[in-house]
């Protein structure tokens, strides 16, 4: 059986639709690893760079004020863990829309042991550059949820105990996973 003209047209559609939406995820996804592996470069690297990041009332502005309000915002953390969920993605053409669904996890360890789990979504935009590369142009942050629970010495102690901690440069992703990096 063979294809006809018509509908090999709409298997291409259909394939450069799917590849699209793939890079979109990666891009994501690539932005959650940066922010909590405390990468700055390729946290830049998501953005175009007349972007605008709004995250509710913590911050709004700029990419380039954006990057340097992330290492204040995290040093309250001693890990933080993002996860990507649920994500919908709608395109035209270069420009593209998406709702992205994310839970976070953040080891607080000053003023007491705590871990903060927050869950929300990303209203994005996202733009194709010249380069063919999907980068944000903006996003909005929607805090649906917060819960904070108390964690003792001896849960940490235990943590700990179990293996690699870290972020950073100094994660040990960095160390097992250089392809990430490149």
């Amino acid at each position: 059986m063979t294809l006809q003209h018509a509908d090999a047209d709409h298997l291409d559609t259909r394939l450069a639709e799917l590849l699209d939406k793939a890079e979109l995820r990666d891009l994501v996804n690539r932005y959650a690893r940066a922010v909590d592996r405390r990468d700055m470069d390729l946290l830049r690297a998501c953005y175009h760079a007349d972007a605008i990041d709004n995250h509710g009332s913590l911050f709004s502005g700029g990419i380039d004020a954006y990057i340097d309000w992330q290492p204040q915002i995290m040093a309250a953390f001693e890990n933080s863990a993002h996860y990507i969920v649920n994500t919908v993605f709608a395109l035209d053409g270069d420009e593209a829309q998406g709702e992205v669904y994310f839970f976070g996890m953040h080891r607080v360890t000053q003023p007491e042991l705590r871990h903060d789990y927050v869950g929300g979504r990303y209203l994005d935009h996202y733009r194709r550059g010249a380069d063919g590369r999907w980068r944000f142009a903006q996003r909005d942050l929607v805090w649906d949820w917060v819960e904070n629970r108390s964690v003792s010495e001896s849960e940490m102690a235990f943590l700990r105990a179990l293996g690699h901690q870290g972020t950073g440069a100094d994660d040990i992703s960095k160390q097992i996973l250089p392809l990430l990096d490149r």
